[in-house]
């Protein structure tokens, strides 16, 4: 009798272990942050950056990262972050210039693919559990470029705007021909700095 007890408290310790593990990883799940080569990256700032490197005035940059940007865009075209800095996405948008014209200085709406055929952004950087040296993110355990010569299989990030709150929920979806998958979320508002 004691050894079945014993054998259904191991039971119930494993089961209970198992669910928390389990809830963990849906808390993970819905946090802000990047699921990639079965790790997750925490972020929990995200910043909005006008272009002003080309003509077209509506094209911006979103910056999302576990620190903050010191300074934005540098001689050497370098983002410059704060010594805490582990980990940051960059995503260069272009918006759709057939549609209506969007209000200049936000993230319009919408979802930005990444193909062969047609580029709604131009490329996405993404640097995971990293050391920051003078505001330079260097010797990432993780780290990739998604442009014109790293065309992936899938490529979507979509932004969805609450107007009311003008907090922005962005989902990352990324999939490349070796199967590797990026996913990533971030729900909150975009702090906007200007470039220099």
């Amino acid at each position: 009798m004691k050894n079945t007890l014993l054998l259904l408290t191991i039971m119930m310790l494993l089961f209970l272990s198992c669910n928390n593990n389990e809830d963990q990883i849906h808390a993970e799940e819905k946090s802000n942050g990047f699921f990639f080569n079965s790790n997750f990256y925490k972020v929990n700032k995200a910043y909005f950056i006008p272009d002003l490197s080309t003509e077209e005035i509506d094209d911006f940059y979103i910056v999302i990262t576990d620190g903050e940007i010191i300074s934005p865009f540098t001689d050497s075209n370098e983002l410059e972050f704060s010594e805490a800095t582990k980990n940051s996405v960059v995503f260069r948008g272009i918006p759709d210039r057939s549609g209506p014209v969007t209000t200049v200085g936000f993230a319009p709406n919408g979802s930005y693919e990444f193909n062969s055929n047609n580029s709604s952004f131009s490329f996405a950087q993404f640097n995971f559990n990293c050391e920051a040296s003078n505001g330079i993110l260097q010797m990432c355990q993780q780290s990739l470029v998604i442009e014109e010569r790293i065309v992936p299989d899938v490529a979507i990030i979509d932004i969805e705007i609450e107007e009311l709150t003008a907090i922005n929920d962005i989902n990352f979806e990324i999939e490349l021909t070796e199967s590797r998958i990026i996913q990533g979320h971030f729900r909150g508002v975009l702090d906007r700095i200007q470039s220099e």
